[in-house]
């Protein structure tokens, strides 16, 4: 599969997100008592740019908000991400859809909040020393859950430090996802990969 069918993909997390949960969206009755909220989850998308599957994992600020905004995502729809041919792709990413009034205390805790990485891994040694980094990279999966293909985000500012990620496609094994049939389907996603360091073992 060539990487462009990973590039119309490219836009996935912040356009399915702007989709998902529009402005409109927001209730009056939150707005009117300040409330703010936000939902961490992962998303599937079908072919058709339905959500047809939703699991959360944190909500942020007001729970019942929060549960509004869950109840909306899940009935909603986005435009489809597509493979290099053209033809509609499934698309798995992990995100927090968020409702926020800026210069609320709520609002601020709402907006500030980040999504954890979706997969963490042990490493030797990073760049300039450090102890974490983290990476988006755009993927392409195969139906069991290997990776076809792999490059970064575009958003992604450590470009090498995401290709070498790509470099070891082993390392970046994606949960299987099935389809309406319950058969295993082949989808785009986006991830965050977090890498960590090893402490070095000090003598006694």
């Amino acid at each position: 599969m060539a990487l462009s069918a990973i590039l119309l993909a490219a836009s996935l997390t912040a356009a399915a997100q702007g989709e998902l949960f529009k402005p409109d969206d927001y209730p009056d009755w939150a707005v009117r008592r300040d409330l703010s909220a936000g939902v961490e989850a992962t998303i599937v998308l079908d072919p058709k740019g339905r959500v047809v599957q939703m699991d959360t994992t944190r909500a942020i600020g007001d729970q019942k908000l929060a549960q509004e905004i869950a109840s909306l995502v899940a009935k909603s729809h986005a435009a489809p991400a597509r493979w290099s041919d053209g033809s509609p792709a499934y698309a798995r990413f992990h995100a927090i859809t968020r409702a926020f009034l800026p210069d609320t205390p709520q609002g601020n805790e709402v907006r500030a909040a980040v999504a954890e990485p979706d997969l963490a891994l042990m490493v030797q040694g990073l760049p300039s020393g450090v102890g974490v980094a983290q990476a988006k990279l755009l993927l392409a999966v195969n139906a069991d859950g290997s990776i076809a293909d792999c490059q970064p985000s575009p958003s992604e500012t450590a470009k090498a430090l995401a290709r070498s990620l790509c470099a070891t496609p082993a390392t970046l094994v994606q949960p299987v996802v099935r389809g309406g049939d319950g058969q295993p389907v082949r989808y785009v996603a986006e991830v965050k990969v977090q890498l960590q360091a090893e402490r070095p073992v000090t003598p006694n």
